[in-house]
């Protein structure tokens, strides 16, 4: 480190450390006595850093300076008083679909002011824990050391794959980044302060459920197209992109609402397997109008494993599982569920068959 670039540093006096694993301190300007956050990065896109430095983006930190040193990153940048979102929902706060919509609004403004740069900046990372909400309200979109351009192909990172929560299906398969990524990403925060209402049959509500279900598409091709135009339809209660899915398309069966050619090919046979199974079930000396009960009520139960394990219309939200991180742990949890309900349906059917 020069002289030059120690003489900067030693202008900001340390107050304490937030954040000790990403080397985040608070510092205080002797000078001006005003607060600053200081970070070390090892891992950072310096143009992209830079380009923010010259060219601030509304409500994300003012970067003061930029100092690199054997192989870091060292930035002085603006330092917001409030609460990150992740720090709300951990206290248990209760959001109104007026404070999500709001919320999601500014976030997505923040996004489409990233997205208009020349060429577009990536973000990479929303996530609750770095969107912040001043006492005032206003929304401000922090940590852009994950931030990238956008040159027209993929992003190839292969850290992205340790972000599965809020980060795209693309973006942890193959580690592949684009605009639509952080897309999918306002549409998961949406998901997320979405768990915890108290009126879920509430108009707002599916109204936010179903621009978080558009966002989230796992095709890319039928997100919303830009952060402005989920901005827009939140801002209007309406949506203003004609592209993508259909709306009636998540009511489809488990297999048919990604559109995968595969995926139907295999649901349809598990279907074709059901119904034959359901509607050729043999019960000796059973009257026909008892036999075609046991059938019908054997069809429906089928169905119901099915579409239970596909969590149709996300109905394991309502045993909490969506709060289940670890996809492998959630998955495991749904089989022995099923478990648990198809001999609670094997027994119930047997007592029909003996009654």
């Amino acid at each position: 480190m020069t002289d030059e670039q120690s003489a900067v540093l030693a202008q900001y006096k340390f107050i304490s450390v937030l954040d000790d694993s990403h080397k985040v301190s608070l510092m205080q300007n002797i000078s001006d006595r005003r607060l600053y956050l200081k970070k070390e990065m090892s891992s950072y896109n310096y143009g992209v850093i830079e380009w923010l430095m010259m060219n601030p983006v509304k409500n994300t930190p003012f970067i003061y300076e930029l100092i690199e040193d054997d192989g870091k990153l060292i930035v002085i940048e603006e330092y917001f008083a409030g609460s990150t979102l992740q720090e709300l929902l951990d206290n248990g706060t209760v959001f109104t679909a007026g404070a999500i919509r709001d919320t999601a609004e500014q976030l997505c403004r923040i996004l489409s002011d990233l997205h208009r740069a020349a060429p577009p900046i990536i973000h990479r990372a929303v996530r609750p824990s770095n969107i912040l909400i001043t006492p005032d309200g206003t929304v401000k979109l922090l940590e852009m050391n994950a931030a990238r351009w956008y040159l027209g192909k993929p992003e190839i990172d292969a850290s992205m794959k340790n972000r599965k929560k809020y980060g795209a299906p693309e973006q942890y398969t193959y580690g592949e980044s684009t605009i639509l990524s952080d897309i999918y990403s306002v549409g998961t925060v949406i998901k997320r302060m979405l768990e915890e209402r108290t009126q879920p049959d509430d108009p707002g509500f599916v109204f936010l459920e179903n621009v978080a279900w558009k966002c989230t598409q796992v095709d890319p091709n039928y997100r919303y197209q830009s952060a402005a135009a989920i901005a827009d339809t939140l801002h209007l209660g309406q949506d203003v992109e004609n592209s993508g899915p259909s709306r009636f398309r998540r009511f489809l069966p488990p297999g048919y609402r990604r559109e995968h050619p595969l995926y139907m090919l295999l649901f349809t046979a598990i279907y074709i397997i059901v119904f034959n199974v359901a509607l050729t079930l043999r019960v000796p000396g059973a009257a026909p109008g008892r036999l075609w009960t046991v059938r019908i009520l054997a069809l429906l139960m089928f169905l119901f494993l099915v579409f239970f394990s596909g969590n149709y219309l996300d109905c394991q939200k309502y045993l909490g599982l969506q709060k289940i991180s670890n996809r492998m742990v959630r998955i495991l949890v749904v089989a022995v569920i099923d478990l648990i309900l198809a001999g609670l349906f094997a027994w119930i059917l047997i007592g029909i068959i003996r009654a």
